[in-house]
């Protein structure tokens, strides 16, 4: 009896995240996918073949005898945002954005609206704001990206007293907002809430650190859940040091 070798198939379009060299002509890609999840697989590179950049938005498909294994990769790209093309402070930013879905997303599980989400930020043209809006949009979009994966953050109104009014502090245990005079005894213990999601004021660089220290504190909160502590976000953290 012949052996039939089933060859594992996946077709689909998505985000390049993350690549990294694997012996002379062959890298790893790491691809956020529309239907699939994060993608990882083997690339090979040839003088006239498809250099990829990180960003870019492809059509792609991964081939694996094993549904386990790396894998290889053959894609198309659609859009390319070759970071050369804006500023530093834009692609940090950008970056960031990358490696966080690429720490903290497990591999082949959809998750269409994170994809949509980062798909946006990424084409979203902003270089007509200041950095401190740019980055005002980046904690917006790291809000968004802890509520998809399930660590949102209740700050609609005080869980104590149920206002909506003069909320200020952030409970880091439950994730929940309170106003400042309830959490004032307790002030050095919670995170501040960032003005800006709660009022019209324009930001200022106060709010910046305490919307990135807020959002960091969950995020490396899922680093420790999946036992990943060891690990840090090298983009994350160098964002967070332009604004110390």
């Amino acid at each position: 009896m012949t052996n039939i070798i089933r060859i594992m198939k996946i077709t689909d379009s998505g985000i390049i995240i993350g690549q990294k060299k694997y012996g002379i002509n062959t890298l790893i890609i790491s691809i956020f996918s529309k239907k699939n999840g994060i993608i990882k697989g083997f690339y090979r590179v040839s003088k006239k073949g498809i250099k990829p950049i990180i960003l870019d938005l492809v059509d792609f498909q991964w081939k694996s005898r094993v549904e386990e294994s790396l894998g290889y990769l053959n894609f198309e790209i659609r859009n390319s945002f070759p970071l050369y093309s804006e500023e530093y402070f834009s692609n940090l930013i950008k970056i960031s954005a990358s490696e966080i879905c690429l720490k903290l997303l497990p591999p082949k599980e959809e998750n269409e609206l994170l994809y949509e989400d980062l798909k946006t930020f990424i084409m979203s043209n902003n270089q007509d704001l200041n950095d401190l809006e740019k980055v005002k949009k980046y904690i917006i979009w790291e809000l968004r990206f802890l509520e998809k994966v399930g660590y949102g953050l209740d700050l609609k109104k005080c869980s104590v007293t149920g206002s909506k009014k003069d909320l200020y502090y952030v409970s880091p245990k439950t994730g929940q907002v309170v106003t400042k005079k309830v959490g004032h005894p307790w002030k050095n213990k919670l995170l501040v809430l960032p003005q800006f999601l709660v009022s019209n004021e324009p930001v200022n660089i106060k709010d910046i650190q305490n919307g990135l220290q807020l959002t960091f504190f969950f995020l490396n909160k899922i680093l420790e859940g999946l036992n990943l502590k060891q690990k840090k976000f090298i983009f994350r953290e160098e964002l967070n040091k332009k604004f110390s």
